[in-house]
């Protein structure tokens, strides 16, 4: 029997690139995602309202996380396929109509062990874009997959920054994660498990 698992992998927040103009910045969203034994992948992503000029986007790629366990290097994220095409993407510019609701699928062949989510943002030539926007991993395994698909939450290096509110919002689903209690295994399912 197989189970989809869905899991917040981006809690509801505001991407605020208005003084982005006429550059591009690309930022890893969620990184080391472990979906080994997933059968197939796909993402919810939810933009609530927001913002882009003309000649702004944003685009949102999956991307394969090659980061080694306990390796202090660089992570190797590739947005790309063996034969030059995106993974996965989806983008949102001017025309987007706001709000939005996107099902994105993954192939899984083309994710090694980990996931990661890349955030690409380019500005106009007055401004940048302004998003509020959420997104979900959804994961169907087999009975026999284990273990469940868990994020692993990292901070980021020293060199890195980071803005206090990203920070926020990934100490709050570290600490949801922590303090999580497990319900009953017949009551109520795990991650918001939907068994089929």
């Amino acid at each position: 029997m197989a189970r989809v698992i869905s899991v917040g992998i981006v809690p509801r927040g505001t991407y605020d690139f208005r003084g982005l103009r006429g550059g591009s910045v690309s930022m890893p969203l969620v990184q080391r995602v472990d979906v080994a034994n997933a059968d197939t992948l796909a993402l919810e992503l939810w933009v609530h309202d927001g913002q882009v000029p003309n000649g702004a986007r944003l685009v949102l790629h999956a991307a394969s996380d090659g980061s080694a366990d306990g390796s202090d290097a660089a992570p190797l994220l590739q947005t790309r396929t063996a034969a030059g095409e995106s993974i996965a993407n989806f983008v949102v510019d001017s025309e987007t109509v706001l709000p939005t609701f996107q099902l994105i699928p993954i192939p899984t062949e083309h994710i090694g062990r980990r996931l990661a989510l890349l955030l690409e943002v380019s500005g106009g030539p007055t401004d940048g874009p302004k998003l509020t926007l959420a997104i979900d991993l959804l994961v169907r395994e087999t009975a026999a997959s284990e273990p469940l698909v868990e994020p692993i939450i990292t901070a980021p290096d020293a060199e890195d920054s980071a803005s206090s509110a990203c920070m926020g919002r990934i100490a709050t689903a570290a600490r949801e994660a922590l303090a999580a209690v497990r319900p009953r295994p017949r009551r109520y399912p795990r991650w918001r498990e939907i068994v089929v």
